[in-house]
């Protein structure tokens, strides 16, 4: 059976013995996404087939068929299917992207490489790399994990010599210590976020006023605090609706939300729909597969 893309989630397969994930996933058009989210790893999206919407902070990436878009450490972002697509999906650990640089702020530019207005010096390399990293990941070979490494250090090269951000160094120490503070405390709320979570409560946390909290999150995720909470609540009731019998109001509890109106009200503003017909709708689309 063929999941929905309301389904599509990164599949996420447990390192081995290399710093890096990669696989395939198949999304049907619609206009429902993923909502926004962030991940503790980096990612690199190659499009093979058709297109994808990507959202980070206020600009969305045009994702087509050839293109690819690297995904910075942490970085918010949510997904939408235009069209039928197929992308191939590189994850690469935390530590590995900390390691292949001496700037503690390495990031890389967000545009899609064929929206680039700069030629690139080898545009069909990095695909190249991607599809050599998946068939050895696949087949696993002797000395695969070796081959890989060596793969994924060059796919590094490139990316750090053609798309590496510059930063000022008067504020890298600055911005090395927000960064830090907002992974921080993105994981608290990825851990909390079925308690009643206010600034106020964070601020007593991390030992920072809650205006100086408000500040990073819209600095660094690109939204309201309470907006980031609340799209971590709707990403967990999605397996509750989908896979549960529990009721619409006992989902809304186990998410953390004040009341069944709230988790209404934020999750049509995500889904254009309510829960119950996201619910249904699903449920109809796997009988149908």
């Amino acid at each position: 059976m063929q999941p929905s893309i309301e389904l599509l989630k990164e599949i996420l397969v447990p390192y081995e013995r290399l710093p890096l994930r990669i696989f395939y996933f198949q999304g049907k058009k619609s206009a429902i996404g993923y909502p926004l989210h962030t991940h503790r790893d980096a990612e690199l999206l190659f499009c093979v087939h058709g297109s994808l919407d990507i959202r980070i902070k206020e600009t969305i990436f045009h994702l087509k068929k050839e293109d690819y878009l690297y995904i910075n450490l942490e970085e918010a972002h949510a997904t939408i299917c235009p069209v039928e697509n197929e992308i191939l999906v590189l994850q690469i650990s935390n530590d590995f992207i900390r390691n292949i640089s001496n700037d503690p702020n390495f990031r890389i530019e967000n545009e899609t490489m064929l929206e680039k207005e700069k030629k690139i010096t080898e545009p069909e390399r990095v695909k190249t790399l991607l599809f050599q990293i998946y068939s050895h990941y696949a087949l696993k070979e002797e000395g695969y994990h070796l081959k890989i490494y060596s793969l994924l250090f060059e796919v590094a090269y490139l990316f750090v010599r053609e798309f590496k951000e510059i930063h000022h160094a008067s504020i890298e120490i600055s911005t090395l210590k927000h960064q830090t503070l907002i992974q921080d405390i993105c994981l608290y709320i990825k851990n909390h976020y079925n308690e009643p979570l206010t600034l106020n409560e964070l601020s007593l946390q991390f030992a920072y006023t809650p205006q100086y909290i408000a500040s990073l999150f819209q600095n660094y995720i690109g939204m309201t605090f309470l907006t980031y909470l609340n799209s971590i609540r709707i990403d967990k009731s999605l397996p509750l609706l989908i896979n549960s019998d529990l009721s619409i109001i006992q989902i809304s509890e186990a998410c953390g939300f004040a009341s069944v109106k709230s988790f209404n009200k934020v999750f049509k503003a995500i889904y254009q729909l309510s829960p119950n017909k996201f619910r249904h709708f699903n449920k109809r689309h796997q009988i149908k597969n």
